[in-house]
């Protein structure tokens, strides 16, 4: 053995490989610094788990504390002045009987041929401002009461034959929406209803023949907001 290949292995008695310098004791000691117990990794592990469970666990509960926050302020905000629905509804029967519907019509068409006064709309948008989908079938039970004990019962003996067929036929319906209220504040209905009388009783007999007038839209309304 030269001096030299003497010299290297007193220098590393662990041995070494002459392309790569292979020291394998300083390897050693690398692992044995580096490297855990079993059972601490086991701990390590549990602990990671456990913090991953709470975690989600915190997340979900979250989530559905916030939706059913979410659910509850709908219900409430909805419940305000629901109308009670199995009351304030009508059954489309109703409205699918082809000679009273022509008769109203017929009817209305009669009036409008003797209203002076074009420019003035009862029934339209300004009657449903402000008004919920909901709320719609009770205000057109205030409207329907009102164009009977206002206009039809008291111009009862004018357009035959088609009033003495069309009157009984729309107290049929005023009749099976007596128990049709909301549950809440009904201010804004009332003043929507109040602005149309005023507007009816302003123009005196002509207000009334507008009325009859419109006895089309009256029953188009009330089949839209009823059933």
């Amino acid at each position: 053995m030269s001096y030299f290949s003497q010299l290297k292995k007193s220098q590393y008695p662990g041995g070494y490989k002459s392309s790569s310098f292979y020291f394998p004791r300083h390897k050693q000691n690398l692992q044995n610094r580096f490297s855990f117990p079993s059972h601490q990794l086991l701990e390590l592990e549990l602990s990671a788990m456990a913090a991953l469970q709470k975690s989600v666990s915190s997340f979900l509960m979250g989530t559905l504390a916030t939706s059913c926050l979410l659910l509850l302020a709908l219900l409430v905000q909805g419940g305000a002045a629901a109308p009670i629905s199995s009351h304030c509804r009508l059954d489309k029967s109703n409205f699918q009987q082809p000679y009273i519907t022509n008769r109203t019509f017929m009817l209305a068409k009669e009036a409008s041929l003797a209203d002076n006064n074009t420019d003035v709309r009862l029934i339209g948008e300004k009657l449903f401002h402000g008004v919920s989908m909901s709320e719609r079938c009770y205000l057109m039970k205030q409207v329907l009461n009102f164009t009977l004990e206002e206009v039809l019962f008291p111009q009862s003996d004018r357009f035959q034959p088609y009033m003495q067929e069309v009157v009984p036929f729309l107290d049929r319906l005023s009749n099976r929406l007596s128990t049709c209220h909301i549950e809440g504040d009904d201010l804004h209905i009332q003043r929507n209803v109040q602005k149309l009388k005023d507007t009816v009783k302003k123009l005196g007999e002509n207000g009334e023949i507008k009325a009859i007038g419109e006895l089309d839209l009256l029953f188009m309304s009330l089949r839209n907001a009823c059933i």
